[in-house]
């Protein structure tokens, strides 16, 4: 979730703390002095624009390798957070057992093997439609999930009690096994487009996938192109305070960022053509980056 979180939060700091650093040099006539005595601005800001690079390159990785693999990590472990294990089972406690049953263990014996059945005296309940079943069994056990996302639980040397509720009909069956299976399942992680990599994104028809690549695809470039522009908006005369600077910036990363989140539904919602989708956030950012060097204000 950090991984997740850091490609907002880096972009974020440094485009504030650049403001502010700018800010406060030129504030206190620093920068001024470097000037006067034939340091060119273009000089000054050529690490910074470096710098830049840098944290866009940093971002890159974050959103292109970083995110998908973070989400996948996510996912696998929400769904083993949703499986049931006999390793897991406390004596005496109901679980919900794959939506379909609830079970109840007298006791659990932790020293049994791992294929072998741990849970002992165990009851369970299923409703389906008008009819409720009860089962007791000596034992049960539970199976890992397999490769084709079923899991298995299985009761041995038991009774199925099978109660009409419409009717008020009964029956009871005695059985020496009683295997319940799970619906084959889809993983979140393998089906979600936040864990697809790059190529397939781009490669898909369907227009949330769009949006994902195109989220991860504009993030860095944005990230550099917010530097550029906090670099010319740390640019304030001798003295001047730094304050409406930063709310400046402030406000403009609102709209930047909430602009990308409105971008990124529309192509979403197909209410906005993948081309150029988000895409047309860059030549906006250039246009401005071009505006503010053109700006006596800020020179």
């Amino acid at each position: 979730r950090d991984l997740i979180a850091l490609q907002v939060i880096l972009p974020s700091a440094f485009f504030l703390s650049m403001i502010m650093a700018q800010g406060a040099w030129h504030r206190d006539r620093e920068a001024y002095a470097c000037y006067a005595n034939g340091i060119a601005p273009e000089r000054v800001e050529r690490p910074l624009i470096v710098l830049a690079a840098l944290i866009a390159l940093v971002v890159a990785g974050l959103s292109l390798g970083a995110r998908p693999w973070s989400y996948q990590l996510a996912y696998t472990l929400e769904e083993r957070m949703t499986e049931l294990s006999s390793d897991v089972l406390q004596s005496g406690t109901f679980y919900r057992w794959s939506d379909q049953l609830v079970l109840r263990a007298d006791a659990v014996d932790a020293t049994a093997p791992a294929e072998a059945p741990r849970l002992l005296r165990v009851c369970a309940a299923q409703r389906e439609g008008d009819s409720f079943r009860i089962i007791r069994a000596a034992r049960a056990h539970i199976s890992a999930i397999g490769a084709d996302r079923r899991q298995t639980l299985e009761f041995q040397d038991g009774t199925l009690h099978e109660l009409g509720t419409a009717d008020g009909s009964r029956r009871v069956t005695a059985f020496a096994s009683l295997v319940y299976q799970t619906n084959p399942g889809e993983s979140r992680r393998a089906l979600h487009r936040r864990t697809q990599p790059l190529g397939k994104l781009l490669d898909s028809d369907l227009a949330k996938d769009r949006a994902e690549a195109q989220w991860r695809l504009t993030l860095p470039v944005v990230t550099f192109l917010i530097g550029m522009i906090a670099i010319r908006l740390g640019h304030v005369r001798p003295l001047q305070s730094t304050y409406d600077r930063l709310a400046l910036g402030i406000a403009m990363y609102d709209v930047i960022f909430n602009g990308v989140n409105l971008l990124t539904s529309a192509v979403e919602q197909e209410q906005l053509a993948s081309t150029p989708g988000l895409y047309l956030l860059v030549p906006l950012l250039i246009a401005f980056w071009f505006m503010l060097t053109r700006m006596s204000a800020f020179t």
